[in-house]
């Protein structure tokens, strides 16, 4: 299929050189953090209902797997790992000695 140099290819050319392709960075919603109000001059209490909100949406654990680069092969090797000791602690649990 040869390349037509006239409006034909408009589809095209529109789709990647249009300037409404996706929200500029600016115009995109701002992602809310997580907060937490002292209630009452509770510290206490909003430190650990912050704690829960982080543990709740994995944010340390993520930090954590980000801390160093793990190669494909490694968290498939770390995965399949995982799944055999799943399988072995199902076999265990089914058949009590």
């Amino acid at each position: 299929m040869a390349y037509n140099r006239n409006n034909n290819n408009r589809n095209y050319t529109s789709n990647w050189q249009s300037n409404d392709r996706r929200p500029r960075r600016e115009d995109r919603p701002k992602a809310e953090g997580l907060t937490v109000e002292v209630r009452n001059g509770n510290l206490e209490q909003a430190m650990r209902r912050l704690k829960k909100m982080i543990a709740k949406e994995g944010l340390m654990q993520e930090v954590r797997d980000r801390r160093y680069f793990v190669s494909n092969t490694e968290k498939r090797l770390k995965a399949e790992a995982a799944g055999r000791a799943r399988h072995r602690r199902r076999i265990a649990k089914e058949n009590p000695k």
